[in-house]
């Protein structure tokens, strides 16, 4: 009996020594799985930085634009374009009081005529209003009512903010004239035929009795076509 006891004590203490080796490396497992993927903060954002720098060259590679990194604002690319010129001042005519008399036969410039009327409308007044005289300018556009057998031609005044427009009453060859093309033609009828004789961008030179400054126009009525060229001819 006495041998039967010393033998089981060895025995427990075996166990239990088992049994604590058992606890300790359980307890080390998780301790190094951690310390193994554990990376320091520094080390992290330097990484993250170095990745951010390949993407970029990788992009500029491909020809694609760089993508902003989260929390930045993308920055646009400066285009260079033609920065369209400011609108000059018209151009300065000869002052009035430096003028002759106007004679009968005398081509006045359609924008001497609108610098002169913005200068000095009343030194304007007493050259030109209720005299008649040849007007020769650049067709702007043309304006035709639907009940009146006369078209309107505005000439163009570089720039002024006056404009000069003629009350033209078509030739005999046309039994009647519409606008066409958004007003930038002008087209006879005659007969079944049908003729585009004006154009916006021409060279016409009228004639007719100047009215004045009506509101921000200077009219001329009565006036003929004298002649009509395409600018440079």
């Amino acid at each position: 009996m006495r041998r039967f006891n010393c033998i089981r004590p060895s025995r427990r203490g075996t166990h239990i020594t088992l049994l604590l080796c058992l606890l300790l490396v359980g307890l080390a497992l998780p301790a190094r799985a951690q310390d193994t993927v554990s990376i320091p903060k520094s080390r992290l954002e330097e990484l993250e930085k170095k990745e951010a720098e390949l993407e970029k060259l990788r992009n500029q590679l491909n020809g694609e634009k760089p993508v902003a990194a989260s929390g930045q604002a993308s920055v646009k690319p400066t285009v260079i374009g033609t920065i369209p010129a400011a609108p000059g001042p018209p151009p300065i005519s000869p002052a009035l009081s430096t003028l002759p008399d106007l004679k009968p036969d005398e081509v006045v410039s359609a924008i001497d005529l609108a610098s002169h009327f913005q200068q000095d409308r009343a030194a304007a007044e007493q050259r030109y209003q209720k005299r008649s005289f040849a007007l020769q300018g650049e067709i702007e556009q043309f304006e035709k009512s639907a009940f009146s057998r006369s078209y309107r031609l505005i000439m163009k005044t570089a720039g002024s903010r006056l404009r000069v427009v003629c009350e033209v009453y078509p030739g005999s060859q046309y039994t009647a004239v519409y606008t066409a093309s958004d007003n930038s033609e002008m087209v006879g009828v005659s007969g079944e035929n049908r003729k585009v004789f004006a154009r916006a961008g021409w060279i016409a030179v009228t004639r007719g009795e100047c009215k004045g400054l009506e509101g921000s126009a200077i009219v001329l009525k009565a006036c003929a076509l004298k002649s009509i060229r395409p600018a440079g001819n």
